[in-house]
Order: structure tokens, then C-alpha cells, then sequence
């Protein structure tokens, strides 16, 4: 069954969240991925981040039935 739904992103500084909602407003899936800090930056890492990203992706779709 196809479920309808919104994925919002937060890419931070040190962790990068993702939440998969229902158009009802049910949370359907949810992922947190840290990633490393290089210092002395604090920006992180931009590829690290899109890794993250894809992890996300990733979990949603082998969780999902």
C-alpha cells in the first residue's frame, strides 16, 4: 500500500535528522545520523552531510514494506 507523505530534513551541524509524515500528521518514519565535526571548522562536513542524507533515504526505503 502507498502511503502519502512529507520528508523534512534538518541538516546540522553535528547530526542530520529526517522524519517521513502522513498527510493526517502521523509520524511514519524517523532517522538521526551524527557525522564528525573537523575542526577548528564547525561547518562539518558538506559531503558528510549528503551521506547522511542518503542514509536516511536508505533506512525509509528497508524499513518500509
Amino acid at each position: 500500500m502507498a502511503v502519502r507523505a512529507v520528508l523534512g530534513v534538518d541538516i546540522g551541524t553535528s547530526s542530520s535528522k529526517g522524519v517521513l509524515v502522513d498527510f493526517d500528521g502521523a509520524v511514519v518514519r524517523s532517522a538521526v545520523r551524527e557525522h564528525s565535526i573537523d575542526r577548528p571548522s564547525a561547518r562539518g562536513d558538506p559531503a558528510g552531510s549528503m551521506t547522511s542524507t542518503d542514509d536516511h533515504d536508505r533506512e525509509r526505503g528497508e524499513r518500509e514494506p
